[in-house]
């Protein structure tokens, strides 16, 4: 399943591949793939059972959240939740996208519909980082904060505020306003891999409570095997929301 992502980590890719790779093989029906296509919708059968996948698609706007994929999310977690069915994320998020025709689309008040529909939600949800999860973005898809039933990672991926190439230019501005032009590409590199390891990465994730798991790609679908099964009721079945559908 690893092989499904790019060798270099800026490198945009289709998710699709991806969530077909979770679900049973041939059980995919996606929703609404026109509408916010940076956003994936699924509904499948993992272990032969009903679930929907939710993932970002970094092959539109590099994965970024935006109003109107918050908006379509929220309307998929909602149903999931009033249907009792166990929701599966996968993230590889940026952040969500910036601008002013963001902030005139309602990206505030559309993107904290999202927030309201994971915190309300009853359903076990699973959230697994496959490549970078940033920002206020991290917390949207499915964070611990939000009540995740379980946090997992594959190996390398990366929690953070940004990315390090990003907050490096931030921490360390002065030092790199004084480089050459053409040693400010291997400079930035060789501090970026310096923040990677002060930062803590996974295992300080871990060590905070935002992750509960490091998992190999290969052992994705064993690892959610094994939480669903944790989080299921001693019949079997899944708690449902006590609610409609609201038309989002």
């Amino acid at each position: 399943m690893g092989a499904l992502l790019p060798e270099q980590n800026n490198r945009a890719y289709d998710a699709h591949p991806i969530v077909d790779s979770v679900i049973d093989a041939g059980t995919g029906i996606e929703l609404h793939p026109r509408w916010a296509p940076n956003i994936i919708t699924t509904l499948g059968r993992f272990g032969g059972r009903t679930v929907g996948v939710i993932a970002n698609n970094p092959l539109r706007l590099g994965g970024c959240l935006d109003a109107t994929s918050a908006e379509k999310s929220a309307r998929f977690v909602r149903m999931c939740d009033a249907l009792g069915v166990p929701m599966i994320v996968m993230v590889d998020v940026p952040g969500y996208l910036p601008g002013v025709g963001q902030e005139w689309d309602g990206v505030v008040r559309r993107g904290a519909k999202l927030l309201h529909a994971f915190a309300e939600c009853v359903v076990p949800r699973i959230t697994c980082v496959t490549r970078k999860s940033y920002g206020g973005a991290y917390i949207a898809m499915n964070s611990k904060a939000l009540g995740a039933t379980r946090v997992m990672a594959w190996e390398g991926a990366e929690v953070a505020v940004m990315g390090p190439l990003a907050a490096i230019r931030i921490l360390h501005r002065r030092r790199l306003a004084e480089v050459p032009p053409e040693q400010k590409d291997a400079v930035e590199a060789e501090l970026a891999e310096e923040h990677k390891i002060t930062a803590g990465g996974l295992p300080k994730c871990i060590e905070l409570g935002a992750v509960d798991e490091i998992v190999a790609p290969t052992k994705t679908r064993t690892a959610i095997a094994a939480a669903l099964k944790a989080a299921a009721n001693p019949d079997g079945s899944f708690t449902r929301g006590n609610h409609g559908n609201i038309p989002l």
